[in-house]
């Protein structure tokens, strides 16, 4: 993907993405009551965190470029 207006773009929607994910996550671990029930939730967090650096540093990550 060469478009640097896509790239940012999906950029913004992965980090608005896991933000979601993390915000809503932890509002569902607060209402938890054993630990069985909190799996998921932190998983979750877990996962948008993930999203959440993969963004950043993807972007400032070189791209290799094989010219035939």
């Amino acid at each position: 993907m060469n478009n640097p207006t896509v790239k940012k773009a999906i950029k913004i929607a992965t980090i608005a993405g896991s933000s979601v994910l993390v915000i809503n996550a932890a509002m569902s671990l607060m209402k938890v009551t054993s630990v069985k029930e909190a799996i998921m939730p932190l998983v979750t967090i877990l996962v948008g965190v993930a999203a959440f650096n993969y963004a950043m540093t993807a972007s400032a990550a070189p791209q290799i470029v094989i010219n035939k």
